[in-house]
């Protein structure tokens, strides 16, 4: 089974082409984990944008509830322990891979006994030539 853990909190362009991508997955095919604080962040957004009888909702909604990421608060030692219960979680329900859509640093350090990728989601840089300089 694929499991995805959304770390965003925000319903920014990037956490909301997420979870509409998401809602093309088949049911029983994959499950979503998200930090409880995450979780209720983002069903609030999803209400006072969308209305509780969105799609987004649903999904948000039958997530799986984690331990809240807000007791991190940039501790990287803290998101490394994150990580570490996390893959614990994801072997508990029979996750095969971690798929992360939302870039974060530390979390991945305390990865173990699971197969995983992430999403980084800054954007590739584009130039003109003009615009190069010349050293």
């Amino acid at each position: 089974m694929i499991c995805i853990f959304s770390p965003a909190g925000s319903l920014t362009g990037g956490t909301y082409r997420s979870l509409r991508s998401m809602l093309g997955f088949p049911r029983g095919e994959y499950m979503l984990f998200m930090p409880i604080d995450v979780k209720q962040s983002i069903a609030d957004l999803i209400v006072r944008n969308f209305g509780r009888y969105s799609p987004l909702y649903s999904l948000v909604a039958e997530a799986e509830e984690l331990e809240p990421l807000g007791i991190c608060k940039g501790d990287r030692h803290c998101y490394r322990k994150y990580g570490m219960y996390l893959t614990k979680r994801a072997v508990i329900a029979g996750c095969d891979f971690l798929y992360i859509p939302h870039e974060h640093p530390y979390v991945p350090l305390g990865f173990s006994a699971v197969k995983w990728t992430m999403q980084l989601q800054v954007p590739p840089c584009f130039t003109s030539p003009r615009l190069q300089t010349r050293g």
